[in-house]
């Protein structure tokens, strides 16, 4: 099994994207490697990186729903989800269909 950080680097290299609505980027960003490990995993069909299945009742699981909700900005318009960056940047508009209407998930 791959430690958090391998799991960081290799979805990293494998999804070097910096799109504020890309929730494997707010995974990554947020420090849940295993986390962003499942979500590329099926986000795509080439399993780039070998991922431990996830366990919904873990810890590393509730704590990354929790970060959603702290962080997460739905879109009314689109229902997409747009993430702040720990209280520092707030979305403006959403990165899916660029509408101002985004509310906060908490």
């Amino acid at each position: 099994m791959m430690t958090n950080d391998e799991y960081l680097a290799a979805v990293e290299e494998a999804h070097p994207c910096n799109d504020y609505h890309c929730e494997i980027r707010a995974a990554l960003n947020a420090g849940y490697g295993h986390v962003a490990a499942w979500l590329l995993y099926g986000a795509t069909d080439e399993g780039t990186i070998r991922v431990e299945p996830m366990d919904f009742d873990s810890d590393e699981w509730q704590d990354w729903l929790d970060h959603v909700r702290t962080y997460g900005r739905r879109c009314r318009d689109c229902g997409a989800i747009n993430y702040a960056d720990d209280d520092v940047w707030e979305p403006q508009t959403c990165g899916d269909c660029g509408s101002d209407q985004l509310v906060r998930l908490d």
